[in-house]
Parts: C-alpha cells; sequence; structure tokens
C-alpha cells in the first residue's frame, strides 16, 4: 500500500482528526505564564496601598515538593524583620510570593535582606510579595528609605503577623487537573496511533498475499 492509499483511507483520516483533536485539548496555553506589570507608585503611595511595609533578612525559601510544577506555584518566605513602616509585623514574618517572576513572583534569596511591600492575600492566604511591587535589596532601596524615614523596630511585645497556613500549595482546582487530562490525552492518543498502526500492517499483509 502506498502513500497515497493510505491517507485515502476513511479510518485513517478519521484516526488523524481525532489524534489532531486530541492534542489541541491537551495542550494547555495556561502552563506559559508572563508576568505584565503596572509601575508602581512612589514609595509613599506604595506605602498607603500595602497592607505591610517592613525590612528583613530572608532566613528561608520553601516550596511544597511536586511531581509538576508551575511558575505560578507558591512558595513561603521567611524573614527576620529589622525594621517595620506598617502593619502587624513582629520580629519574624512570612509571606508567600510566585515561584518564578515569570508569573509575577518575587525571587528571594536566603540570607539577603529586603525591604517588602506586602498586601493581603485573598481569604487566610496572609501577606503576599508581587515583583510588581516596590520591593528590593535594602542595598539598593536608597531612595525608598529616604522617602520613609526611619521605621520602627519590632519589639518583644509587637503581635506577629497571622502566618500559620500561609496558603502554600493551595493551587486552584484547574491547576491540579491539568496533570490528570495532559496524561489522559496522551494515552488516548498512544492507543489511537497503535490502533491506526495496526490498521495499516493488516491492510498491507492483506494485500501483498493477494
Amino acid at each position: 500500500m502506498d502513500i497515497k492509499t493510505l491517507f485515502r483511507s476513511p479510518l485513517l483520516m478519521i484516526m488523524s482528526v481525532l489524534l489532531m483533536a486530541t492534542a489541541l485539548l491537551t495542550v494547555r496555553p495556561a502552563v506559559t505564564y508572563a508576568c505584565s506589570c503596572v509601575v508602581p507608585g512612589t514609595p509613599l503611595e506604595e506605602l498607603e496601598r500595602s497592607a505591610a511595609v517592613f525590612s528583613g533578612e530572608v532566613v528561608s525559601v520553601e516550596a511544597k515538593p511536586s511531581v509538576v510544577q508551575s511558575s505560578g506555584d507558591p512558595v513561603t518566605v521567611t524573614f527576620n524583620v529589622q525594621s517595620i513602616w506598617k502593619g502587624e509585623v513582629g520580629s519574624t514574618v512570612t509571606v508567600t510570593t510566585a515561584m518564578s517572576s515569570a508569573s509575577c513572583g518575587f525571587e528571594f534569596t536566603e540570607g539577603e535582606s529586603y525591604l517588602v511591600y506586602s498586601h493581603e492575600g485573598e481569604g487566610s492566604d496572609g501577606l503576599k510579595v508581587s515583583l510588581c511591587s516596590r520591593t528590593a535589596l535594602l542595598s539598593g532601596a536608597a531612595e525608598d528609605k529616604e522617602a520613609l524615614g526611619p521605621g520602627i523596630s519590632p519589639g518583644p511585645g509587637a503581635a506577629p503577623a497571622d502566618t500559620d497556613n500561609a496558603g502554600i500549595g493551595k493551587g486552584t482546582a484547574d491547576d491540579k487537573g491539568a496533570p490528570i487530562l495532559l496524561y489522559a490525552g496522551l494515552s488516548l492518543a498512544a492507543v489511537l496511533l497503535i490502533a491506526v498502526i495496526l490498521r495499516v500492517v493488516r491492510q498491507t499483509n492483506g494485500r501483498g498475499k493477494k
């Protein structure tokens, strides 16, 4: 059987359409993220908009282990607080941010000190930090420190921020279902491809015997 005969087969055409449809269903554009930010305001404007503004040293950056990871997966970042300009922040505080800057997450580094502008997360997610804020390395935030003035040191009686259950690994139902849809689609495509190959082989052998 030559190639032209193969493509004239109604069964083969149906199988090809099914394979293409499966591929379209399993390819998820949402897997690729791109961060788009509005330029933040002045330090005082962002101070007003933020739920908490503080400086501190990063002591840990933790992400929930998972087989399939996304740049939008949340990570928790814990700080030893040095100065406070706004918010109920204690001597330590934990915030969440997206894993990668591709999803507007701020990529903190352990051992570095930052000036952090954070906002309230939804529900019980606690404080969140975005790449789109004025958050920056403390060593490079001279303009902000000058505009904000001296901060308040966290005292022993300061109320710590509510950072329990900071929202790590909560993801949306759509994110959790994505791997299942992908694997199911690929499995179906593989089965259909095998069926097409077996059909073609049988037809070729049958014509060879004649």
